[in-house]
């Protein structure tokens, strides 16, 4: 490609200039007038755009580290990549992780790091590399063997989401290494000045902390300022990015000597000692952590002490690979916690990379009863379409929007637990990832097994642990395309029973927003008629009896067979009681159970999938108001799209946490072995107050840093390469309010007046309030083109598009000045 630059001047509602060429920086993006015409003449001056942070081909956005002490030291921010900065911030979780006493690191060391995962806004790999099972760990370190490793943004925002903290890492190898240490730690200043660096790095980019690797010997004069630089940088780091942490790995000793110890004693001790944690190095026997068990400089800070697995299993290890259990097994039997080095072994070594999902589940399967299952603990909304982040499609509401392969973990949503179960009579429940179908983004949760002929009661699959306070009027919506033969509902279970009440439950069709109210309905209903979403008798934090040992604070791993709400319980006969269904059934139930019994969504007498008629709506004729009728109706109006089914419904409860969801799977008709499949879609649970709230409108579209490329091939119109005009868009929006930005453009004007305008075209999703525009081919000048921001909230109700954020762009060639 043949690279043009390019100069930026405005022009005003009457089409005349305004204002001088503008520098090719943020600050003149901002300064854009609101309703004006920006103009870009293009020319031959070259690109300003840093290497470092650009591909130098597309000009897409790209993660780095630093390699040399010189880069770390002349940092600013002003030269940083906004790119690369965080836009979820770290989600609380419970338990808090200093309140975990036994935790799960994982260190992501693939292949010299910065991979496809390296092109922030995305990458078209077909076979990519991710992780998802967060709900098993508290903390992700991106390693790689750079002098400084900046975790990638979509590494951040993918952990965040799941509350886990993400550390960067700061390691010195080698002779080089050896000098590096020796000049910054070599004085007060020195070493102050390089922590400093790391913390503003660290704050900027909107990670948590460092692992410190010293893998190089020390002089004495530099080995006894390591905990004096350790501590300065924990103390700032606490100070200055709230839940953050440093940790520092086993390798060299208090003399300076570069020697593994595979424990912590007290040659290592005073460098745990200023920091928050210690990462043992991997060749340690079960001897070691007996020893480190009883040591006094340990006590009360058990949890500290993270014993290092090497999944590869080089040198003398303890499992690895296949059976890495069997390390997990020994560290939990002395309550320590684990750090679990370069996973993506799976990925690496295992061949055929379309089985990478497979072989990932086997592996966190086997290690999953020595994991620890954390919760997310959020406020309303609670939103997941269950993406992964990668795919072969991106779906939008159930229809392809893009059919490619693509990758980018800035997408992957809230994700379930995924598990195998084998239950009594040959029956087996499985939860796993389906990227040929999805509703919203890459992929769906594929539920699959087999009801046996035995069961007499629904089949319990949990899909989340949280702690999410419902509000007093919550709508739930769940998608899904379920196989023949069964019914599907949805169960929620929540604690501090003494406290939560519920009050009413409606089912919401679409002829529901006309005000139909239900005719038998009368009164508040009973636990039967909610399916347990409320239990009266459920009381204090659940125990495994009181929800089918599922939400047991102790749980370890996935649910087994009993924790599918007590139904392959040995000896479990005749119809399900309260005990028999994790306390959810009234006393009084009596006979198999109806979708009212169990779904925890329809009312009393349901058979069947509901209609709006058997359950009426979310108001009497007369009450609510028409904005309330217009949201239900956009997100529960349309029960059938593409072959999905939708259900809503609102749910009226008081001082309520939700802590469990699950899907009921029931057979139709008489007892029989049934195989079944059922594609969940999507789960929303929503404050139904929130939804009368009006969506901001996006504020301050700005375009910057263009670059013009010429491309292969010819225009039909004119015989030269094709023009590719690449920018930087930005915007105002609050962040939490939004799942994604849709980016669009459109053609308003060319060089043929014949020609009309064109139709919105989508470029593409953002995932923050910056989008680079690459390649995007565009008539020859002069021309005219308008840039779309439109806003996908996480509520699920569209933005109205007087609230979207646009732009126009006229260019012309230099010449024609």
């Amino acid at each position: 490609m043949a690279l043009a630059g390019h100069q930026s001047e405005f022009l005003n509602e009457g089409g005349k200039r305004a204002g001088q060429p503008e520098p090719n920086r943020l600050e003149s993006c901002l300064d854009q007038p609101v309703d004006s015409v920006i103009l870009e003449v293009i020319n031959s001056t070259p690109s300003l755009l840093p290497v470092r942070h650009y591909d130098a081909d597309t000009t897409e956005p790209v993660s780095s580290g630093l390699h040399t002490m010189e880069e770390l030291l002349s940092w600013k921010r002003s030269e940083a990549n906004p790119f690369n900065v965080a836009a979820v911030p770290l989600a609380s979780r419970e338990p808090p992780l200093a309140a975990s006493p036994r935790r799960t690191l994982v260190s992501h060391d693939m292949m010299g790091g910065y991979l496809d995962d390296r092109f922030v806004q995305g990458s078209s790999s077909e076979t990519p590399y991710a992780f998802y099972h967060w709900k098993f760990i508290d903390i992700f370190n991106y390693f790689t063997h750079q002098l400084v490793t900046i975790p990638p943004a979509v590494w951040t925002n993918a952990a965040h989401k799941h509350g886990v903290v993400v550390l960067g890492t700061f390691i010195t190898e080698w002779d080089d290494g050896a000098a590096t240490c020796e000049a910054f730690l070599k004085d007060e200043e020195s070493y102050r000045a390089v922590a400093d660096k790391l913390v503003q790095i660290s704050q900027f980019y909107g990670f948590d902390g460092w692992l410190v690797n010293i893998e190089n010997v020390l002089t004495e004069g530099a080995v006894r300022n390591v905990p004096l630089f350790l501590r300065y940088l924990t103390e700032q780091m606490h100070e200055r990015v709230s839940g953050s942490l440093v940790l520092w790995y086993d390798s060299v000793l208090q003399d300076g000597q570069l020697k593994w110890q595979n424990e912590l004693n007290q040659s290592n001790r005073m460098f745990f000692d200023a920091c928050d944690g210690f990462f043992t190095n991997y060749n340690w026997t079960e001897q070691n952590l007996e020893w480190m068990e009883e040591y006094s400089g340990i006590q009360g800070r058990q949890a500290d002490v993270y014993v290092g697995v090497d999944v590869f299993a080089r040198g003398k290890v303890v499992g690895g690979m296949f059976e890495t259990n069997k390390a997990l097994e020994i560290i939990r039997k002395h309550n320590f916690s684990a750090a679990v080095f370069a996973p993506g072994w799976v990925y690496e070594t295992l061949g055929d990379k379309t089985e990478f999902r497979k072989n990932q589940d086997k592996f966190w399967s086997l290690l999953s009863d020595h994991l620890y299952v954390h919760r997310p603990a959020a406020r309303l909304p609670f939103v997941s379409s269950f993406c992964q982040g990668f795919g072969k499609a991106i779906y939008w509401r159930g229809q392809v929007e893009a059919r490619r392969n693509w990758f980018n973990l800035s997408a992957q949503e809230i994700q379930p637990l995924y598990y195998h179960l084998d239950l009594q009579d040959q029956g087996w429940l499985q939860t796993r990832c389906c990227p040929e179908d999805a509703w919203n983004g890459g992929s769906s949760l594929l539920m699959e097994g087999l009801v046996p002929a035995a069961l007499r009661t629904p089949l319990c699959a949990k899909l989340f642990s949280l702690h999410v306070p419902l509000t007093l009027k919550t709508l739930v919506s769940i998608v899904y395309k379920a196989s023949a033969g069964i019914s599907v509902s949805l169960q929620l279970k929540t604690s501090d029973a003494s406290r939560c009440t519920h009050v009413d439950i409606q089912e919401v069709g679409s002829a529901d927003v006309g005000g139909i109210a239900s005719p038998g309905l009368s009164g508040p209903p009973t636990a039967a008629d909610v399916g347990g979403i409320a239990s009266p008798g459920l009381s204090g934090p659940p125990t495994a009896a009181d929800v089918g040992g599922i939400a047991s604070p102790g749980l370890s791993g996935p649910p087994t067979a009993a924790d599918v709400g007590g139904i392959a319980s040995p000896g479990l006969s005749g119809p399900p009681t309260a005990a028999d269904v994790g306390g959810i059934a009234s006393p009084g139930l009596s006979g198999p159970p109806t979708a009212a019994d169990v779904g925890g969504i329809a009312s009393p007498g349901l058979s069947g999938p509901p209609t709006a008629a058997d359950v009426g709506g979310i108001a009497s004729p007369g009450t609510g108001d028409n904005q309330l009728r217009n949201q239900f109706s956009q997100l529960c109006g349309n029960l059938n799209p593409a072959g999905w089914t939708l259900r809503c419904s609102q749910l009226e409860l008081h001082s309520c946490i939700l802590r469990e969801v699950c899907v009921l799977i029931d057979r139709v008709g008489e007892p029989r072995d049934t195989p079944f499949s059922c594609r969940l879609g999507e789960l929303m649970v929503l404050d139904v107050a929130d939804l009368q709230v009006a969506p901001p409108a996006v504020k301050g579209l700005c375009l910057n840093d263009v670059v013009w490329l010429r491309g292969a091939g010819s225009s039909p119109e004119t015989r030269s390469s094709y023009l590719h005009l690449n920018a930087t868009l930005r915007w105002d929006y609050p962040l939490e309010l939004v799942r994604h930005f849709r980016v669009s453009w459109r053609r308003l004007r060319g060089p043929d007046p014949r020609v009309p305008p064109g139709q919105l075209v989508l470029v593409g999703r953002a995932y923050s309030s910056l989008f680079r525009l690459t390649e995007l081919v565009v008539a020859d000048p002069p021309g005219l083109l308008e840039l779309v921001v439109e806003p996908v909230t996480r509520k699920g109700v569209p933005v109205p598009e007087s609230h979207w954020g646009r732009r126009q762009l006229s260019y012309i060639e230099e010449s024609a000045l």
